[in-house]
């Protein structure tokens, strides 16, 4: 996940990048590009290249049009090397998938028109409110001039005897569904605690507010914030 890596939202560095084809390509490595955030990234003038760019013939790219485009559009394109045809077309009918064409037609005809190019520039600039809002209300956390695109945020916790599990389910009687680290890792890490928090998931930007509102209140009740504390 070069792009908005989920959950913590990294963007892999053009340095990393080319570090991580080295390896590839040395150990013969066949990369899985996922790459579905890739248009939050927009704005990144440092434009960095697509591990399939620098690897084509070891890297399998996929981008779905859900996130892209509509959560409903369930399509997702495919670009592999040529060596792999063959066993990419036999794993596809092993599995019986067939892509709807309905869905190929509406993603290709707004492709092809402009029109997911529109919804882009909506979304980014829905993007830059949600995440101005969340600035407002966690102003220390995590950021850097890419961050005001995601779709989630990282929001680092202090130490707690609650684990994750226990904090979720306090956040589920407030009405609030956060997923906490520990749902990501093999091994949790005390020192390393974070909320993954979704910006996108509201019907306004007032709805967003009342609940990062009511977040904030039960973190810094429960100690797992600072209301001043610097997370950078």
């Amino acid at each position: 996940m070069p792009e908005y890596q989920n959950p913590t939202g990294t963007i892999i560095s053009t340095k990393r990048r080319q570090d991580l084809a080295t390896v590839a390509k040395r150990f013969k490595l066949q990369v899985i590009e996922d790459d579905y955030l890739s248009f939050l990234n927009y704005y990144n003038s440092e434009h960095p290249p697509k591990l399939f760019q620098l690897l084509p013939q070891q890297t399998f790219y996929v981008c779905s049009m859900s996130k892209t485009i509509a959560s409903g559009l369930r399509i997702a394109y495919l670009a592999f090397p040529s060596t792999a045809t063959t066993q990419i077309e036999n794993s596809f009918f092993n599995i019986s998938v067939k892509t709807s064409t309905l869905n190929a037609a509406i993603a290709t005809t707004a492709i092809q028109t402009g029109i997911a190019a529109k919804i882009i520039q909506e979304k980014l600039q829905a993007a830059t409110a949600m995440n101005r809002q969340f600035n407002a209300i966690f102003p220390a956390a995590p950021k850097n001039q890419l961050t005001n695109l995601a779709f989630f945020r990282r929001l680092p916790l202090t130490g707690s005897a609650k684990t994750g599990k226990e904090i979720e389910q306090d956040l589920l009687k407030l009405h609030l569904r956060c997923f906490h680290s520990d749902r990501f890792t093999t091994v949790a890490n005390p020192d390393k605690q974070f909320l993954r928090v979704s910006l996108s998931a509201t019907n306004s930007i007032s709805e967003l507010k009342t609940g990062l509102l009511r977040l904030k209140q039960y973190l810094v009740k429960q100690r797992l914030i600072g209301s001043q504390r610097c997370f950078n």
